[in-house]
C-alpha cells in the first residue's frame, strides 16, 4: 500500500491527479509524477459514503458492472458479489473530471483500482486522446509494437519471447493505451494489467498493430485497414456508456488502422515466431 491524500500520476502523457482519504493502489506508485502532462489534466475525487444510490436511469449492465444516466451525467457503478453497489463513478466536464464513491466499511483500494482504470480509458476516449487496448504492449529498437488479439492467442506469450531473446521492453501485458495527439501514434504502460505484474510508466511511437492467430507454419502479412478494424474494434475498451465517448473512439480506431502499419502474425509460441516478424518488419 502507497500512503498519501493527493497524488499525482502521469499515464501516457496526461496528468491525472487523485484526492483520496486513504491510500491508493501500489500498482500506481511507478506512475506517480510532478511533471505537467502535456495533453491535458483529469482530476478525480474519491469520497466514502455510508450507500451507493444511483442517480437517473440504467442504460446498460454487465457482471457486475451497470452504467447510468441522469440528464447529461453518465455514471458507472460497481457491485459486490452480493449485488449491491459498492462504489459509483460520476464524469463531470466531458470526463475531464471525476467523483468516484465508495461505500463504507469496503476495501477502497480494489475500488479505486478498477473504476480508476473506467475513468482513465473513458476520459482518454471521451476528450479524444486516444484509447486503451486489450493489448501487449512493447518497446524494440525505438518503436513500439502492440499484439492484439483474443484471450488465449499467445499476446502475452509472444511478448515475453522478444524480451527474451530481442531485449525488448514490455511496457504492459494486457491494457496498454495508445494516444493520437501527434502525427504518430505513441504507445505508453499504464498501471493496470490484469494478472501481469509487467506494468512500466513508459511510451514510445507505435510502429505496428500485430493481429495474432495460433497456426501450425509462423507467417506474416500485410493487412488493410478495412481487414483490420474488425479486427481491433473488439480489443477496445470502449465506452459503452457514453454516446460522445463511443464516437470518439470509433473515430480514432479509424486514425490509427490509417498511420500504423498493419500485420497479421500466425504463429507458434517459439522463437522462430519472432525471426518471422522481425524479417517481415525489415521489409516493412
Amino acid at each position: 500500500m502507497v500512503g498519501g491524500s493527493v497524488r499525482r500520476l502521469l499515464i501516457g502523457g496526461l496528468g491525472l491527479t487523485i484526492k483520496t482519504c486513504g491510500p491508493l493502489p501500489a500498482v500506481f506508485a511507478p506512475f506517480f509524477s510532478e511533471v505537467t502532462g502535456p495533453a491535458g489534466e483529469l482530476a478525480l475525487v474519491v469520497e466514502q459514503v455510508g450507500e451507493i444510490k444511483p442517480a437517473g436511469r440504467l442504460i446498460s449492465r454487465e457482471e457486475q458492472f451497470s452504467c447510468w444516466r441522469d440528464g447529461g451525467c453518465e455514471s458507472v457503478v460497481l457491485a459486490g458479489f452480493d449485488g449491491v453497489p459498492i462504489g459509483c463513478l460520476t464524469g463531470a466536464d466531458e470526463w475531464g473530471s471525476a467523483i468516484l464513491c465508495i461505500r463504507t466499511g469496503i476495501d477502497a483500494e480494489a475500488v479505486v483500482k478498477r473504476l480508476g482504470e473506467i475513468y482513465f480509458r473513458t476520459a482518454l476516449a471521451c476528450r479524444g486522446w486516444g484509447l486503451v487496448l486489450h493489448a501487449a504492449g512493447l518497446a524494440w529498437a525505438g518503436r513500439g509494437l502492440a499484439f492484439v488479439g483474443r484471450s488465449g492467442m499467445g499476446k502475452s506469450t509472444q511478448a515475453g519471447l522478444w524480451e527474451q531473446h530481442r531485449g525488448a521492453t514490455i511496457l504492459n501485458e494486457d491494457r496498454p493505451a495508445v494516444t493520437l495527439q501527434r502525427g504518430c501514434p505513441e504507445l505508453h504502460g499504464t498501471p493496470w494489467s490484469g494478472s501481469s505484474s509487467k506494468r512500466r510508466p513508459m511510451s514510445v511511437p507505435l510502429a505496428s498493430l500485430v493481429f495474432l492467430e495460433q497456426a501450425p507454419v509462423n507467417s506474416a502479412r500485410q493487412l488493410t485497414p478495412a481487414e483490420s478494424i474488425p479486427l481491433l474494434l473488439p480489443r477496445i475498451f470502449m465506452p459503452y456508456w457514453s454516446a460522445a465517448g463511443m464516437e470518439a473512439a470509433l473515430t480514432m480506431a479509424a486514425q490509427l488502422v490509417s498511420r500504423v502499419h498493419l500485420i497479421q502474425l500466425r504463429c507458434r509460441p517459439e522463437l522462430g515466431a519472432v525471426e518471422c516478424l522481425e524479417s517481415f518488419l525489415a521489409r516493412a
